[in-house]
């Protein structure tokens, strides 16, 4: 008897398999003319006339036996994974983490459906931003924010100045130079605020995600140890659909 695991492992190929065959079927049936043939024989009107060659025509595909060819590559198909659906329906796994038993019996196909879920929210975290490390940040109580503390910086303004260079006499007049100077006249109370993640903090969640999509896939794989009791339905099935009243 086979292990739900070992069904899960050929069921794609064989999907590929049967999808192959089932595309080329169809291409086949879309050309009725192949389905049609021909046979005419020539006979002259009287018996000296002319003799023309038979022609003919063979019919290439027959739809019956497409059909027959379809039943086949579909049939091994639909009875896997009725081996695999059965089997899903007694396979539970325990998601266990640090040596303790996180969530307890969980059917295998909540299990995959779990892992895509902790994917998704591992690429989600990953996208989140961290608090710039130039910085030193603290907690603010009042937001539940992140904030650094006051730095001042000055706001200056340049004021023009005027420097007598040469004195003035009676051949030149007086020399005077513009000067500019940087004065302080106010200053900015400068205070960071954030709302990003510690980069610690994202690094441990990552890593509490990536622990539990390793736990989630190894209690599907304990799951997947259940045995896969082989079902038949195909035959019924297409028994039934194939018995059409003449």
């Amino acid at each position: 008897m086979p292990k739900l695991h070992q069904i899960i492992a050929i069921e794609e190929d064989l999907k590929n398999k049967t999808g192959a065959a089932v595309a080329v079927l169809e291409r086949e049936v879309s050309q009725a003319d192949n389905f049609n043939g021909l046979s005419r024989v020539y006979r002259p009107k009287d018996e000296n006339g002319e003799q023309l060659p038979a022609e003919s025509k063979r019919v290439q595909h027959d739809a019956l036996k497409q059909i027959e060819k379809f039943v086949a590559a579909k049939s091994e198909l639909v009875d896997l994974t009725a081996t695999k659906d059965h089997a899903n329906m007694g396979a539970y796994g325990s998601v266990e983490i640090d040596g303790k038993t996180l969530i307890e019996n969980v059917p295998v196909t909540h299990l995959m459906f779990l892992a895509k879920q902790l994917e998704q929210f591992k690429s989600f975290v990953e996208k989140l931003p961290v608090l710039d490390t130039a910085e030193e940040w603290k907690s603010d109580p009042s937001t539940g924010h992140w904030r650094t503390d006051v730095t001042t910086r000055h706001r200056t303004e340049k004021l023009q100045e005027f420097k007598l260079i040469t004195e003035a006499t009676d051949k030149h007049p007086a020399q005077v130079a513009q000067l500019s100077k940087d004065v302080t006249i106010g200053y900015w109370d400068q205070t960071k605020l954030s709302a990003a993640l510690p980069a610690f903090w994202k690094a441990a969640l990552i890593k509490r995600i990536d622990d539990l999509i390793v736990a989630v896939k190894l209690a599907r794989g304990r799951a997947n140890e259940v045995d896969a009791v082989r079902q038949h339905i195909a035959e019924d099935l297409f028994t039934y659909l194939l018995n059409v009243p003449a």
